[in-house]
């Protein structure tokens, strides 16, 4: 299997950083942020959400320690909110490099 570059690569750093706790987002800030709009795409962030809180607590923690633009922390989330529904709703920490893959060469 090749070299994962860009957002794959971010998202199999990611998957390695799940368990450990930053400065962890709020979950007031998340809903603030993203459950108050009534935009169409927000249905899937809602369903990933109540799904895996901490999985996605984890990502922003990881995109804001890291300073990403707002647009860069949205762009990433809506690639993992997507990668999460691509596979079925399965918990994120269970996927491997080979399911990261799979989802990118199906948007290719």
């Amino acid at each position: 299997m090749g070299r994962l570059g860009g957002t794959g690569e971010f998202f199999a750093e990611y998957s390695c950083h799940t368990g450990t706790r930053l400065s962890s987002i709020d979950a007031a800030q998340i809903e603030e942020q993203y459950l108050s709009s009534d935009d169409k795409e927000l249905n899937l962030f809602k369903r990933v959400y109540k799904t895996y809180p901490e999985h996605i607590r984890a990502f922003l923690t990881q995109i804001r320690v890291r300073q990403y633009s707002i647009r860069t922390e949205r762009a990433y989330l809506g690639w993992l909110l997507r990668y999460v529904r691509f596979h079925s709703m399965q918990d994120p920490a269970n996927l491997a490099e080979e399911h990261i893959a799979r989802y990118l060469e199906y948007n290719e």
